[in-house]
């Protein structure tokens, strides 16, 4: 009995954190999911039912040639969207615009089966489409390797409630 009760509580504890647990280190440590906030948090929070996770973040950008792979490398930025109450099956749309020059990458999907990488070229507007988990959560990773002031926005839609951050807008990465 012991036995069996010891490998039903690894199985619960691996699937807990199975979120982006195939992310590098730096990668993985970007992520929000399961973070207790502050007392308080839920006051300030103006994001709604469907909530990217991070904020509006900079990067340095990623060493030339490394920007297509998941490297944990530097210019990596996981963005993560929670549905609340969770959606899972769900799919979201994934609107990405690049406003530079040089091309950014999505390098890794939490429940897509899209062919990766994806290449957002500069200056250029791509879609991709991917899925909710049980938990109603989802993510990409970003990567760049020009820099250089190259803006990235994000818009994410669930049906037709948009994704915004805890200040209740879409979500921008700038690499540097």
């Amino acid at each position: 009995m012991k036995k069996v009760l010891s490998i039903v509580f690894l199985v619960m504890l691996a699937a807990a954190v199975m979120g982006c647990a195939s992310l590098p280190e730096f990668v993985q440590d970007q992520s929000r999911k399961d973070v207790d906030e502050s007392e308080g948090w839920d006051e300030q929070d103006s994001s709604g039912p469907v909530k990217f996770l991070q904020v509006q973040t900079t990067a340095p950008a990623s060493d030339e040639g490394t920007g297509m792979v998941l490297d944990g490398s530097f210019g990596e930025r996981l963005l993560e969207i929670l549905t609340v109450p969770a959606k899972p099956g769900t799919d979201v749309v994934w609107n990405l615009k690049n406003k530079g020059d040089s091309d950014i990458y999505v390098v890794a999907a939490k429940n897509s089966s899209m062919e990766l990488p994806v290449t957002v070229p500069g200056g250029e507007e791509v879609e991709v489409s991917d899925i909710f988990d049980d938990e109603g959560y989802t993510y990409l990773v970003f990567d760049n390797e020009g820099g250089g002031g190259i803006t990235l926005e994000v818009r994410a839609a669930v049906g037709e409630e948009s994704a915004k951050t805890t200040r209740g807008k879409y979500m921008k990465i700038l690499w540097f």
